[in-house]
């Protein structure tokens, strides 16, 4: 009994770390589109306002290889619609973080655009894992 609940153990484990590392390589793609957007956009508006909006963006591209590729297990699979609401509203928790960083760091701090936004990735990277692991990507209750 105790291997069968270690090896369960075991598995568990690696899928985890298969999902996390998988999720931090979407999200380094969608940062890259992100980070690329942000700063052609910063070009012609304000830094907050293409800050937003290349974070939406990059949020579209991670969903589409979240779902794609990288979560085994997904709550909703059969309720596409609620699975993209939920994912998004964690991301807008993310956009906050984003937006307040960047505004903090280039606006009042004078740091560079794109340091500024990679300590906004940093900082929020985290939490969006963790909350979309745990309401979107994991087994449906029995």
């Amino acid at each position: 009994m105790n291997t069968i609940i270690s090896n369960a153990a075991v598995r568990l484990r690696i899928r985890f770390g298969r999902e996390f590392i998988g999720y931090f390589a979407a999200s380094v793609v969608a940062l890259v589109v992100d980070m690329l957007l942000l700063l052609q956009l910063a070009k012609v508006m304000h830094p907050v306002v293409a800050a937003t909006i290349a974070f939406l963006v990059g949020l579209l591209v991670c969903y589409g290889l979240s779902v794609r590729f990288v979560f085994a297990s997904r709550r909703l699979a059969s309720q596409r619609v609620k699975e993209a609401a939920v994912f998004f509203l964690v991301g807008l928790v993310g956009l906050g973080v984003n937006d307040a960083v960047i505004y903090l760091g280039y606006m009042i701090f004078m740091l560079p655009l794109a340091m500024s936004k990679l300590s906004a990735a940093a900082i929020s990277f985290l939490f969006n894992f963790g909350g979309r692991k745990y309401l979107l990507f994991r087994a449906a209750r029995r």
